[in-house]
């Protein structure tokens, strides 16, 4: 039990509360997110709403808050979302079968988020 309680710990304390952080995402020295770049105004917000459920809402829950190991998404920029949905972010696996477009919707509803 004891050794329970030092490997608890720090997980607890180091995952809490996580932040989106840019330097968690993937080397961007020789590739940036396929070249591309996104602006959420241009996207649809109610398909973006359908597509944050069905690739996302598991871990960043519906406000894009994050569960506490997954880091809390809202505040993230364009060029975050972009990157992270790309090329990963921290333990995030990239998101292979999402468009730019797609990703763009899905970003047209993080304001909402604030």
């Amino acid at each position: 039990m004891k050794y329970c309680f030092y490997i608890l710990i720090p997980f607890l304390l180091f995952s809490c509360g996580k932040n989106f952080d840019s330097s968690l995402a993937s080397d961007t020295s020789d590739f940036n997110a396929a070249n591309s770049s996104i602006n959420r105004a241009n996207g649809d917000p109610a398909r973006g709403g359908n597509l944050y459920s069905t690739h996302c809402m598991s871990c960043h829950n519906s406000d894009g808050s994050g569960d506490g190991i997954i880091p809390n998404i809202q505040g993230a920029t364009d060029a975050d979302i972009l990157n992270a949905v790309e090329m990963g972010y921290g333990d995030m696996n990239p998101v292979l079968d999402l468009s730019i477009d797609d990703i763009e919707d899905i970003s047209s509803i993080f304001d909402s988020f604030l």
